[in-house]
């Protein structure tokens, strides 16, 4: 994907703070999965990386809000 050497780590550490990896700090050390990847949500992942998924508007109608 020709991503920046620096983005990994960001994310990575981002998934450690959700608890969703862990880290392991000297030789041998790295990250991670603090569960089996069958028990990770995506919807976890991403609102590790973009904060708390929100709803504004509604599927049956984007006129209306969600509140």
């Amino acid at each position: 994907m020709a991503l920046p050497a620096s983005y990994t780590p960001q994310v990575l550490r981002l998934l450690a703070e959700a608890g969703l990896a862990e880290a392991k700090a000297g030789r041998g050390g790295g990250y991670r999965l603090a569960r089996p990847p069958d028990q990770v949500a995506l919807l976890e992942v991403v609102e590790a990386a973009e904060g708390a998924f929100r709803l504004e508007r509604t599927v049956v109608s984007p006129a209306l809000t969600c509140g």
